[in-house]
């Protein structure tokens, strides 16, 4: 089956649920079990991915270098070459070797599948299968879990219907495709989590769901911390506003934060590195950020019975107060002891890395510098999230003072809202918030709608059909489409200058971001060993492909590599000369982008024109054909 076919399956299964759905009533019986909500999800994971199976499959092609980076390192400690807590990559960056931020957890259920698969059949293929299975059991478990969240704050909500609000999250969706191995997936799982947390906060798991979600999240990786911050903000304010009476949401919240964190740091952390404070992952100072947060809330909670007043507005300043105070206290502990970690995350990073590198990666922009290369983001983002929050207000004030869990789910779209200004990618972290509250919207207008138009079965219908649809979060993504009517790849490829018929193999076919093929590297592969000075995306794919060394990739930790890379193809010819007599490559490659990028996106650079040219300078040979995407040269030095 075709992508496109499989995608009009999709478009197909769902515009019939939703017809199916609104004939009846949202709070009817609910005729589908766990495992038939489990067999549909499963029937749409597959239709979604029908599309990406074959260039899997034939080409080991993955969506992203950070793909391609994971799977290095787990080919690496399998085969003995790194240890547990040995997260370098030796082939890269040589003679130091590239060092990673990242977490050893998210390599472990590829590799138990790995071993698993590779009892009956070949290394290869049980790498390509344990690809396939895990991507595809996080989305099953993700979308029961957000199921289960919806019907929570819906009882007797349509599964099917929840299932088809979180099948329209595409954002969401397209991390859990197969072969999309790196960890985005598993932070979404967490989000989820959080949420089901929160709206089964009455009962005695839901908080300390919560602080292990955060835990974890935090312990996979640090991309969106501002998220978990946000979330345990909230429930700070949730306790001033009175939602959590008596505090024990708050403690139970620092329980299972501490009791998750203690464990997860001894498994991240090597015993060499207990006291060391790393900014960029789980390390002392976010174990000692977690006690503080916890012994925070725990404070708070014992305060409840005195920080109660006669009047709620005496109360919550009385609490807000006293919270901020605990709050700062925390904050200047925490940074007095560990002052290099204040700016967060990227604390250690250089201005000039900031500048030349970090400022122009997509996934760290916000929505504003986003929006402005894909302006459908208006509508598909921005205005969906907008015309779902005033929704949800509504909805909220019509039924008057409602339970605290209403108030939390709109509280994580508000968040989710507010995050994306500052990175984007905590939308697409956070979008699955949106399923319970769209469900919670739908279910008041279907009972207004039966209210007022009783027996009037068509026009009921057509209320019906339409809230569901204009609550389907892929409708405004095609809406947005449609109306800022974007040009088409070979459109921008034939604007560059060149007919469709004189573009080459790759330009013709699906065009992946990175040079992400098997058959891009083949020329590469066939020479001698040597160090490759290439374009920090293909850097990864380059040590999974070939036999080669590859000088950088996209990893802030190895900065100097980074901006050399840059420089080279950034700058003048003599600059470039100067890095590549440092450096002292045997090869340099380049990969050509989507002529619609290059469009939307150019980039000034003498070396690069020249090299898109074949303008090669003679310390330059090249040795691949015009057809080929990657362009490899030999360096003569």
């Amino acid at each position: 089956m075709s992508g496109q076919r499989a995608r009009d399956l999709l478009r197909g299964t769902i515009f019939m649920a939703i017809a199916e759905t609104s004939a009846g009533n949202i709070r009817s019986r609910n005729e589908n079990s766990y495992l038939k909500t489990l067999l549909m999800a499963f029937v749409i994971y597959c239709a979604w991915n029908a599309g990406n199976l074959t260039t899997g499959l034939s080409e080991g092609a993955l969506y992203d270098s950070d793909d391609f980076m994971r799977l290095h390192q787990i080919r690496n400690w399998m085969a003995g070459l790194n240890g547990w807590f040995d997260l370098s990559v030796p082939r890269m960056n040589p003679p130091i070797g590239a060092d990673m931020h990242w977490s050893r957890i998210v390599d472990v259920p590829y590799a138990v599948l790995i071993h698993f698969f590779s009892v009956f059949t070949s290394a290869g293929h049980a790498e390509q299968l344990a690809m396939i299975v895990w991507p595809m059991v996080l989305f099953l478990v993700t979308m029961m879990v957000v199921v289960r969240t919806g019907e929570s704050l819906v009882p007797g909500a349509s599964r099917l219907l929840l299932l088809v609000l979180a099948a329209g999250c595409v954002d969401a969706l397209n991390e859990f495709r197969i072969f999309r191995i790196d960890h985005h997936n598993v932070q979404i799982l967490n989000f989820a989590l959080i949420t089901l947390g929160l709206a089964n906060a009455g009962k005695w798991w839901g908080h300390f769901l919560i602080g292990a979600a955060i835990a974890f999240s935090i312990s996979v990786g640090l991309d969106v911390i501002l998220l978990a911050v946000f979330v345990l903000a909230w429930l700070g304010l949730a306790w001033a506003f009175g939602m959590d009476e008596d505090g024990t949401g708050l403690k139970r919240t620092a329980m299972g934060l501490v009791a998750a964190t203690v464990p997860l740091f001894f498994l991240n952390v090597a015993p060499a590195n207990w006291l060391v404070a790393q900014c960029d992952r789980l390390s002392v100072f976010y174990v000692l950020a977690i006690v503080l947060i916890g012994a925070a809330f725990t404070v708070l909670a014992a305060a409840t019975g005195v920080l109660t007043f006669k009047t709620r507005s005496t109360t919550l300043l009385a609490r807000a107060a006293f919270g901020g105070l605990l709050a700062a206290t925390a904050a200047a502990v925490l940074l007095t002891t560990y002052p290099q970690c204040a700016a967060g995350p990227m604390s250690g990073i250089s201005p000039d890395l900031k500048a030349e590198w970090l400022d122009k990666v997509m996934e760290a922009k916000g929505f504003l510098e986003i929006s402005a290369l894909h302006p459908s983001l208006w509508f598909s983002a921005f205005g969906y999230l907008v015309v779902l929050i005033a929704a949800c207000a509504a909805v909220i004030w019509h039924r008057g003072s409602g339970n605290p869990q209403l108030y939390a789910m709109l509280a994580m779209v508000v968040i989710c809202f507010l995050g994306m200004f500052f990175q984007y990618r905590m939308l697409k972290v956070g979008i699955l918030a949106t399923v319970p509250v769209a469900m919670l919207v739908v279910q008041t207008v279907w009972d207004e709608a039966e209210a007022r138009l009783g027996d009037r079965k068509i026009a009921l219908g057509a209320v019906k059909f339409v809230s569901v649809f204009g609550l389907v979060s892929a409708a405004w993504l095609v809406a947005g489409a449609l109306l800022t009517s974007p040009p088409s790849k070979l459109a921008a490829g034939q604007a560059a200058g060149t007919s469709a018929a004189a573009n080459p193999a790759w330009v013709t076919s699906r065009i992946l971001p990175i040079c992400a093929r098997q058959s891009d590297y083949a020329l590469l592969a066939s020479l001698p060993a040597g160090l490759v000075l290439n374009s920090p995306n293909e850097g990864p794919a380059i040590l999974d492909f070939t036999h080669h060394f590859a000088l950088s990739g996209n990893y802030h930790r190895n900065g100097d590599a980074i901006l050399k890379s840059m420089r080279f193809f950034g700058g003048t010819e003599d600059q470039a000369r100067r890095i590549a007599d440092e450096v002292k490559p045997q090869y340099v490659a380049y990969c050509q982008r989507d002529p619609a990028l290059e469009q939307i996106k150019p980039e000034s650079g003498e070396m690069k024109q020249r090299i898109l040219r074949g303008d090669f300078p003679s310390w330059l040979e090249p040795l691949s054909g015009p057809d080929d995407r990657l362009i490899v040269m030999r360096f003569r030095g």
